[in-house]
């Protein structure tokens, strides 16, 4: 009977060492719009007490994620990031947990989404602002109050009917497509904008616009075939 309690008692200890070990390893890290500071320290920021505001500091300090680990957003608030988790491994009996706490009934929100502000008047019911191409390199998407809106493009839309402008004349090599656009009103640098080909009825090439002179568009061939809906 004494041996087996010594066999017993070996075992809870390792167990407990076990337990104890995972309780080192996972790491939870609190984020608050309201009160928290990206000055934080990882450690600090491990505390519900002490979070950080954004996810900013997380690729600062070259974080990773271990099996195990949590984040944790508080709740009415609005995390502008985008949150990468491509290798961080897998572990089903540890999973790695995204998640939200907090009083507030209304649940974090995390958007890719930045704002942009400093808007000023150009002309009649046309606004414009000084976008960064540090902060914004590409704009896919553009939202007035959360409203999915049409990005700035020509022809314009009418009738909520897209138009095409028509290449009256093209050339096309392996490396150069060009379309001369004989109508177009344009006086503005193109070059690093964007421009859709409609090459059948249903379906189109998205490219980016290498060239632009004398109402002629030139795009390198290595577009991206899409179809209409």
């Amino acid at each position: 009977r004494a041996m087996d309690f010594k066999h017993w008692g070996l075992v809870l200890i390792v167990l407990s060492v076990v337990l104890a070990s995972h309780g080192v390893l996972a790491t939870q890290y609190y984020f608050s719009e309201a009160s928290g500071d990206d000055t934080r320290s990882p450690v600090q920021a491990s505390s519900q007490n002490t979070p950080w505001k954004t996810f900013n500091p997380f690729y600062r300090y070259n974080l990773t994620l271990s099996p195990g680990d949590a984040l944790l957003f508080e709740n009415g608030g609005t995390y502008r990031s985008q949150i990468n988790l491509t290798s961080i491994g897998s572990n089903s009996s540890a999973p790695i947990t995204i998640s939200n706490y907090g009083s507030s009934p209304n649940l974090p929100i995390i958007s890719g989404a930045q704002i942009v502000s400093s808007w000023s008047s150009s002309s009649s019911n046309i606004y414009k602002a000084v976008v960064p191409l540090t902060s914004f390199p590409q704009i896919t998407n553009l939202f007035d109050n959360g409203v999915p809106q049409i990005l700035a493009r020509y022809p314009n839309r009418v009738n909520n009917i897209t138009k095409f402008a028509h290449c009256s004349s093209a050339t096309s090599t392996n490396t150069i497509q060009t379309c001369t656009d004989s109508n177009s009103s344009i006086t503005a640098n193109l070059v690093g904008g964007t421009v859709r080909f409609r090459s059948t009825p249903y379906t189109y090439i998205r490219a980016n616009i290498t060239g632009y002179s004398n109402k002629r568009i030139t795009i390198s061939s290595d577009g991206v075939y899409g179809s209409f809906e």
